[in-house]
């Protein structure tokens, strides 16, 4: 892995074909994460909660992420273990499983994981599945992403016959 000097100053920037801020995308685009983050997509179902739906989805969403918007993956340790964001060019970091760790909370240790890797685990091919599954379908029921150039028209084609 390489090394990243992680920070917080990185400005995020919506894709030109989404109307509206960058904190408007980044949260629009975690409110549709939500809705998809289950037990079935955590890295610990036990521990999975509704109220803390992000807990145990870093490394799923961050592979997700990249396969909507490229750039890279980034890992960092915590006291808690192994934790999963991404690096987008152009916008910055985005870490939309932040919110499962206290404000104070700190990483160490921050580089560039490689996707293989990180996808070498049965476990988290299965998870990561289920969440690239739920997550492209629903992006292509929502009108501001099926009209953007994210969209292929295959996919568009095959959500309308949903």
């Amino acid at each position: 892995m390489t090394k990243v000097a992680r920070s917080r100053t990185a400005k995020f920037q919506a894709p030109a074909s989404f109307p509206g801020s960058a904190s408007a995308f980044s949260g629009r685009l975690r409110r549709l994460f939500e809705r998809c983050w289950s037990e079935a997509t955590s890295y610990n179902a036990a521990h999975w909660t509704r109220e803390n739906a992000a807990y145990g989805q870093c490394a799923v969403t961050a592979l997700v992420v990249q396969d909507l918007l490229g750039g890279q993956l980034v890992c960092g340790e915590g006291a808690q273990g192994s934790h999963y964001w991404n690096l987008l060019p152009e916008i910055g970091e985005l870490d939309l499983t932040r919110t499962q760790f206290p404000d104070a909370y700190a990483f160490f240790d921050v580089q560039i994981a490689d996707r293989a890797y990180v996808l070498s685990f049965p476990d988290t091919q299965k998870r990561y599945s289920i969440l690239n599954d739920a997550i492209k379908n629903l992006l292509l029921s929502q009108p501001w992403y099926r009209n953007s150039p994210h969209a292929s028209r295959s996919q568009v084609s095959a959500a309308a016959s949903i």
